[in-house]
């Protein structure tokens, strides 16, 4: 098995981010093949293994859901890995620990196959140890079974919470409620921050604020302090990237 796709949903008001998001991909998972999902073309140039797909017009924040869902229900991907344009990686992305996992894409009761450290935050349970990776999964009746952050998804699995007319939000909060005590598993690594997690990301755009400077830090990650290098930002303040 190889490591599927990854898609970043864009919308028009993030494009600013989007291109910090680029430029730290380049930095940390330069061998990531990704299809942007967005509406007006971003203006600058994208590396040879990125695209762009434009699904129209933006139809703002609370339509997000339903230009992904007329794509994803377009392309024959059984699974994708599904991200955001504002969640750059901010340390170099493990795909050693992604080829660890790979093998749970086989078990079709495996929704969800998460490479953050978000797991560990909530209620969770053993699954198995595979490869050396230790695998929990999240309880059945936990808060928040999906979420945006990096994951690979069975597409299926990922069209059935996403629902026509959803923000990001209503995914994260009415699709985790509908997903409780579904049978499914969603499954991640389990251990120490810097050396059993795939990829470590921020959230840039804070509480929608797009006044505000970009945010590099990941303060999820509570048993360390999880920042970008500042020599990045000074690169990408020098290139005008930000």
């Amino acid at each position: 098995m190889k490591i599927p796709k990854v898609y970043l949903a864009a919308c028009d008001d993030y494009l600013f981010a989007l291109k910090a998001t680029h430029y730290l991909f380049e930095k940390f998972w330069p061998t990531a093949d990704v299809t942007v999902l967005g509406y007006k073309k971003p203006n600058f140039k994208f590396n040879k293994n990125w695209k762009f797909i434009s699904m129209g017009k933006d139809p703002g924040v609370e339509k997000w859901s339903n230009g992904l869902i007329d794509y994803f229900n377009s392309i024959e991907d059984t699974h994708i890995i599904f991200g955001v344009e504002d969640h750059p990686p901010i340390k170099p992305v493990k795909t050693d620990i992604i080829e660890k996992m790979l093998h749970l894409m086989s078990d079709e009761k495996v929704g969800k196959i998460t490479l953050t450290e978000d797991l560990g935050n909530r209620q969770f349970d053993f699954h198995s140890i595979k490869n050396g990776a230790q695998i929990i999964k999240t309880s059945q009746t936990a808060d928040y079974r999906l979420s945006t952050q990096y994951a690979i998804w069975r597409k299926d699995y990922f069209l059935k919470y996403l629902k026509r007319d959803m923000n990001p939000w209503d995914f994260e909060i009415y699709g985790s409620a509908r997903a409780k005590n579904d049978g499914y598993d969603i499954v991640g690594t389990y251990g120490q921050p810097e050396q059993d997690y795939a990829i470590h990301s921020c959230e840039a755009v804070r509480r929608r604020n797009t006044d505000k400077p970009l945010e590099f830090f990941n303060p999820t990650c509570k048993a360390y302090h999880m920042e970008l290098d500042k020599s990045y930002i000074e690169d990408m303040q020098n290139k005008g990237i930000i």
